[in-house]
């Protein structure tokens, strides 16, 4: 049996054969249930995988069928009129109006490099 002790910020640590056999470690989320006056500590899995077997796999129109799976949950499709659709914040908007104006000719490593200094 393996044990842990909780320390006076509440916090205790798995220890590495659990976390090995969970296949978990920094930044995994761990899933703990009451059953039976016992605490069940288990490896939260993502959501996507909640959706296992429900998508279609194979050949087809990913297009086409992405279509139609959001006609079937009623949202409606949106119709870009323009090769430049309208940016969608703040910042894309400014690097839109200043895309194509430098005056200097510097290799992106240059520019970057005036970052790091």
């Amino acid at each position: 049996m393996t044990k842990s002790t909780i320390n006076v910020k509440n916090q205790t640590t798995v220890p590495k054969e659990i976390r090995e056999k969970l296949g978990g470690g920094a930044g995994d989320v761990l899933q703990w249930d009451i059953v039976d006056n016992r605490v069940l500590v288990s490896a939260a899995r993502p959501l996507f995988l909640d959706r296992q077997g429900r998508i279609k796999v194979g050949q087809g129109d990913v297009v086409r069928d992405v279509r139609k799976a959001r006609k079937r949950m009623g949202v409606k499709e949106q119709v870009v009129t323009s090769a430049n659709p309208a940016p969608s914040s703040r910042g894309e908007a400014l690097v839109r109006r200043l895309r194509g104006r430098s005056t200097v000719k510097m290799a992106t490593d240059e520019i970057l490099s005036l970052t790091r200094r």
